[in-house]
């Protein structure tokens, strides 16, 4: 923040004032300035930041307490107010690894001092260096691990114009309060100072460029948007060039969106590119022809990918996402005859602003299948430890040989413990049979045998462990807990228990007992948070394969997958989603057909229901039906779980028409996609992640309960 900035008269609004020592700092500059500072707290603790607000009051600068810089509108004396600078350094929520509440509340920031600022008023926000999420940014940070604050600046219409290094020079008095709640200061060292004015909401008018491309002029046989670049340097004069607004912005994120529609005949690619440029072009920044096929029913298709981006318009995520799926759509099929299609069919699944996106995975897939897969469910015998046996043995000294019994007891035999931890995920690392170690015999000299060391198993937390008759016994379901399964035997005394006034030459011992003997069936109660589930071949373990690391096997023929594999999906809020491919269910499974019932119960260990449709079946809307059915007679309780409908194979030809016929006769939302071809995987991915939250608001934990089955 440089002190040119400021103009003489201007009036200056400061929030989130920790100290008021960067008041205090602003005021000893003398730039005959107008200065409000304010700050969200009601009561300053500080006797450093009460000497500041005093100081301050003395020479006439207004100081407001319990000001929330989010809603600067219900404030009684600030919202009838406007000034030239709002000014926000280091805005935090306190805490560390809090991005998502951080880019709250910058977006509320801003949204909320739009009526505040003048017309051509400014908005300065100093950051940590990275924090931003700019290319200036030094180090530089992956954009979704950052702020994000030019895309949050644009929800309050706010464009950036200059990033420039903080001067600590001009505020050697500028104490940083920090995280307060953790005493800790700010890293503030090459802290930025990120510079916004406002700007026009996008429209039909302002994403147009005003200087159109004539369609006569482009005769190049393979045209594409690098010739309409070309066309528009050269239309464009030297004027034009420094004055156009398009400059303004110094840094802009890009947003990419495929878009798939069906052309006729009498399509013109040069057409197709020059009515974008001509109805869109201040936004869009690239497009790129991606494939084409024919069908069966010689109808073609056609995928490009549109890239996004304005240095003049404010745009962020949600908003694009309406011009693309909207606007462009219409522009295409109402100019040229067009019918896009993946976009219509997804328009009923809106954008959430603060639903976390998801991300690719980086590190490089194993190159052949893994045949790792999940147990959920496991017999085993567990066997306590045999305590020690006790001594029999006498003292025999130089000056007495009877010096009488000695003989230590036996050690304790250890326990077979089952113990709820984070690092399993599954049981398929426990043995059928789990035996504690045996207690040590006891030794002469009244030397006592050592305790044995108790055999601790871990299981995932969840694990529900019944007797060999089906009983509920225990419900692991927090870390930590511990279930005792079979207990050690006692060790045995030596004789020298059994001395005593009448009997001093006891020669009997005891034999360490023998420890229990127990048989448990342990099963997950939440095996993973979403369930895959279809009849075979429907490409659940295609789809497991595209989002996420896993490599369940994939092959042309029915009951490919026979027990459940998972795999996780990653957001950029670092949440992990578990989804587990389950075996295909076929009619009848309820009756135990084709392993079926060990297959529901696969089902019933998921939280959230995903059906996964073969789009090119006969009857998938009857496939739906059956499945439906199928777990509805296993457990009538696993239809109050949420879940959604995807139908698979989308790229194969024909299926448009039997999508339709699907939405007719299911009349639930469902999502078209393509496994194979990673068609609306990102729609999918970012369903899954609103049930998910809103599964995880209702039970308010992570473990389901199960009733008892006998």
């Amino acid at each position: 923040m440089k002190v040119s900035i400021f103009n003489e008269g201007d009036r200056v609004l400061l929030v989130g004032e920790g100290n008021f020592s960067f008041s205090l700092a602003l005021f000893h500059l003398n730039l005959k300035i107008d200065i409000t500072a304010t700050c969200y707290e009601t009561n300053i603790d500080q006797d450093f930041g009460k000497k500041n607000i005093e100081y301050l009051k003395n020479y006439g600068i207004r100081v407001l307490l319990g000001v929330d810089a989010t809603n600067l509108k219900e404030h009684p004396i600030l919202k009838t107010e406007l000034f030239d600078k709002i000014i926000f350094n280091f805005p935090h929520v306190g805490g560390k690894m809090r991005i998502e509440k951080n880019r709250e509340l910058l977006k509320q920031f801003f949204i909320s001092i739009s009526e505040s600022l003048k017309s051509n008023g400014q908005v300065l926000v100093t950051l940590c260096k990275g924090q931003g999420g700019t290319s200036i940014d030094n180090p530089p940070r992956r954009w979704d691990d950052s702020w994000k604050i030019t895309e949050m600046a644009a929800h309050g219409n706010f464009i950036l114009i200059a990033i420039e290094p903080f001067v600590w020079l001009s505020f050697q008095n500028y104490i940083v309060t920090g995280y307060r709640s953790l005493n800790k200061q700010f890293h503030s060292i090459g802290a930025l100072t990120h510079i916004f004015i406002k700007s026009e909401l996008p429209n039909l008018n302002n994403i147009a460029p005003k200087k159109k491309i004539n369609i006569l002029s482009c005769n190049n046989d393979n045209f594409s948007w690098t010739d309409i670049n070309d066309i528009v340097n050269n239309i464009t004069d030297i004027n034009d060039i420094v004055t156009n607004i398009n400059d303004i912005n110094v840094d802009t994120h890009t947003y990419t969106f495929d878009i798939t529609f069906i052309i006729n005949e009498k399509f013109d690619s040069i057409k197709f590119y020059v009515l974008l440029y001509n109805y869109a072009g201040c936004i869009i920044n690239n497009v790129v022809f991606i494939r084409s096929y024919v069908s069966s029913e010689k109808i073609e298709k056609r995928t490009y990918r549109i890239s996004y981006r304005s240095n003049c318009l404010p745009l962020y995520r949600k908003r694009v996402i309406n011009i693309h799926e909207n606007l462009i759509a219409d522009i295409l099929e109402n100019n040229l005859n067009m019918y896009c299609i993946y976009q219509s069919f997804c328009k009923g699944f809106k954008e959430q602003e603060n639903i976390s996106k998801p991300l690719r995975t980086i590190k490089p897939k194993a190159n052949s299948d893994t045949e790792k897969n999940i147990i959920d469910l496991k017999k085993v015998r567990t066997i306590g430890g045999k305590g020690g046996d006790g001594n029999i043995s006498f003292l025999q000294l130089w000056a007495n040989e009877n010096a009488g019994p000695d003989g230590g007891d036996g050690g304790n035999g250890g326990h077979v413990i089952f113990q709820a931890a984070f690092d399993v995920r599954d049981l398929s690392h426990l043995t059928s049979v789990l035996k504690a170690e045996n207690g040590e015999n006891g030794y002469n000299k009244s030397c006592f045998g050592k305790n044995a060391e108790h055999t601790v198993v871990h299981v995932p937390i969840g694990t529900i462990v019944r007797n060999i008759e089906g009983h509920i016994i225990a419900d692991l379901n927090q870390k930590g807990m511990m279930f005792i399964a079979a207990r050690g035997g006692a060790g045995g005394h030596g004789n020298a228990f059994f001395k005593s006034d009448v009997y001093q030459v006891p020669r009997i011992s005891e034999y360490g007992a023998n420890g229990e003997d127990l048989q448990y069936v342990l099963e997950i109660s939440s095996m993973a948070h979403v369930g895959l589930i279809g009849f075979p071949n429907a490409g659940k373990s295609t789809l497991l394969r595209t989002i996420s690391r896993a490599r369940p096997k994939v092959a042309a023929y029915p009951f490919t997958t026979l027990k459940p594999h998972l795999g996780m999906v990653l957001y950029d809020d670092h949440e992990q989603i578990a989804v587990a491919d389950l075996p295909g269910l076929i009619p009848d499974s309820h009756k135990n057909k084709g392993l079926g019932i060990q297959f529901l119960k696969h089902v019933e260990r998921c939280k959230i229901l995903l059906f996964i449709l073969d789009i090119t079946s006969d009857e998938p809307w009857r496939d739906f039906e059956i499945l439906k059915y199928e777990i509805t007679e296993f457990n009538i309780q696993l239809n109050k779980r949420l879940f959604l409908i995807a139908a698979n194979k989308m790229d194969l030809p024909g299926t448009m028409k039997k999508l339709e016929i699907l939405k007719q006769k299911i009349h639930l939302p469902i999502i078209p996609i393509s496994a194979k071809m990673g068609t609306n995987i990102s729609i999918l991915l970012k369903e899954i992640r609103i049930l998910y939250d809103k599964e995880g608001k209702k039970n308010g934990k992570n473990i389901m309960q199960y009733e008892d089955f006998t």
